[in-house]
């Protein structure tokens, strides 16, 4: 059998495999994945604002039970840091060091 990973929205009592705003499917690493988007830089989401659950696709049972997704912070992108500028002959030379962490 074939499942999917589904993310509803989690004020649903029971959602069914229609609720479902982001579905995923297992990955290369044995791991089932689904991405919640449309989120801005920043956003906060509190505990239980979503929940992940397993259906079958074909014929839209969900599989177990619900699980309701602790509360996160949206870090999407990446904040240049230890900026710095250096005039050239050509125009203004800017560097930064590399990020050490994106999106979470």
């Amino acid at each position: 059998m074939t499942m999917k990973l589904a993310i509803a929205d989690g004020s649903i009592i029971k959602p069914t495999a229609d609720d479902a705003k982001f579905t995923g499917v297992i990955g290369d690493d044995g791991k089932y994945s689904a991405k919640i988007t449309g989120l801005t830089n920043g956003q906060a989401a509190v505990a239980g604002s979503y929940q992940a659950f397993f259906f079958d696709p074909e014929t839209k049972e969900v599989l177990g039970d619900y699980f309701k997704l602790p509360a996160f912070t949206f870090e999407g992108g990446a904040t240049p840091t230890n900026v710095t500028t250096e005039s050239e002959a050509d125009g203004e030379k800017v560097t930064a060091d590399a990020p050490t962490g994106t999106g979470k």
